[in-house]
């Protein structure tokens, strides 16, 4: 029985993601952008969680793409918001209420409503076999390398070295 449930899961994955590895689980309920997102084999996504993509803000149009490698786990509440090409390595675990994005909404020239500022993206990669803690938020333009651990409620950007630990 347990194995035709996974199946189903997996089919109906496969159906609405741009590409599914087998024995790749997606709990509901999850808000998601689902063909801008390739996920490897044997990854599990849980509950509550938002996957954004931006192809479209305001005048400008972007090329999103979340590749998810195989053996990942994404916890609870996760937040990751994308419109470039945004990459979590193989192997990766991710505490619950994480946030991780590649976009930054200008703060140059005239002051107006968040929502009218122009966005850039700025590359964003987690290597792997990476641990993001509980609350941790990941900046635009981070990229962190194989196996590093970013603690609990840290706000990590730019370049973390391999094995590092951020706490």
């Amino acid at each position: 029985m347990l194995r035709l449930i996974l199946l189903l899961n997996h089919l109906t994955a496969k159906i609405r993601l741009a590409e599914c590895g087998f024995k790749t689980t997606i709990r509901a309920p999850l808000c998601c952008s689902y063909k801008f997102i390739k996920i490897g084999t044997d990854s599990h996504i849980k509950h509550y969680g938002r996957i954004e993509a931006i192809s479209k803000w305001n005048a400008s149009t972007f090329d999103p793409l979340l590749s998810i490698g195989s053996r990942v786990s994404i916890q609870q509440n996760v937040h990751i918001t994308f419109a470039g090409h945004l990459e979590i390595g193989d192997g990766c675990l991710i505490a619950p209420r994480v946030t991780i994005t590649d976009i930054h909404h200008s703060t140059t020239g005239d002051v107006s409503y968040p929502s009218d500022r122009k966005i850039t993206v700025r590359e964003t990669k987690i290597g792997k076999g990476v641990f993001i803690g509980a609350n941790a938020v990941v900046l635009p333009g981070t990229n962190i390398g194989d196996f590093a651990t970013i603690g609990a409620n840290q706000v990590v950007s730019g370049k973390i070295p391999c094995r590092t630990v951020v706490k």
